[in-house]
């Protein structure tokens, strides 16, 4: 029970990690945590202990609520990037058609020349 603990609480600090640099806007640091976060799991589920000595160990260190925070910080970043892309598509857009409308087609030049 106790390496249980000691793993909980390694996953617990590499959570805060992530929250930290999904904030940050730190990505390069962010796939290397979430990698390191599942290699803790695999680890985890490795282990022989008991769902009730998993729950009590959780909630001592309140890990359900950092997991919460950590979903919720998820979703509010990818729906900020979402946001950022449709923008950077509508300004491709209206660049595109400003420049369609202003181009010269060869269509009409003046073959004398």
């Amino acid at each position: 029970m106790e390496n249980l603990k000691v793993l909980l609480s390694q996953y617990r600090e590499l959570t805060e990690k992530i929250n930290l640099s999904l904030e940050n806007d730190n990505y390069d640091k962010l796939d290397e945590l979430l990698n390191k976060r599942g290699e803790l799991i695999e680890y985890i589920d490795m282990l022989k202990y008991s769902q009730n000595e998993f729950i009590k160990i959780s909630e001592e260190i309140g890990l359900a609520i950092l997991e919460e925070k950590l979903n919720i910080a998820f979703i509010n970043k990818r729906i900020e990037l979402k946001n950022n892309l449709n923008k950077l598509n509508k300004g491709s857009n209206v660049n595109k058609t400003y420049n369609k409308k202003y181009s010269v087609d060869s269509i009409f030049l003046n073959k004398k020349l």
